[in-house]
């Protein structure tokens, strides 16, 4: 009786420890396009997150994405030269809710035309409001 207590007690353990933590990094993140003004993103969902496999240690389901953007520098010419009037900082944040499938996108608007934009996206999963890491 003692050792299914012990058992139980540690599968608790395991399984709050499973709800609680947040989701790895998404993957392949890549420009599907881009204007002067905007870029079109995809990404895969983080490999942590399929509940369709009943041995898969990889629950709770994702939730939404959180995307951060921000301006690298001034793109240049094949003359070495860049924007007239110099670098505007443009530093931004947005989410996206997770579609279900394991391939999403996301269109960034507003952008600096000639400029470099450092992207990440972090993922956040049904039971903690923490992202995961970039």
């Amino acid at each position: 009786t003692q050792d299914i207590v012990t058992i139980i007690s540690e599968l608790n353990r395991l399984r709050t420890l499973l709800l609680t933590r947040v989701p790895s990094v998404p993957l392949g993140l890549q420009s599907t396009g881009q204007t002067a003004t905007s870029i079109s993103i995809g990404f895969t969902d983080p490999a942590d997150t399929d509940i369709s496999n009943l041995l898969s240690t990889t629950i709770p389901p994702l939730e939404k994405f959180k995307i951060d953007y921000t301006t690298n520098g001034l793109v240049q010419n094949s003359a070495g030269l860049s924007r007239y009037g110099g670098e505007i900082t443009h530093t931004d944040s947005v989410t996206h809710n997770n579609t279900g499938n394991s391939n999403e996108s996301k269109n960034l608007t507003g952008l600096n035309p000639g400029h470099n934009y450092t992207i990440k996206v972090a993922a956040r999963n049904t039971q903690n409001s923490n992202y995961g890491v970039y």
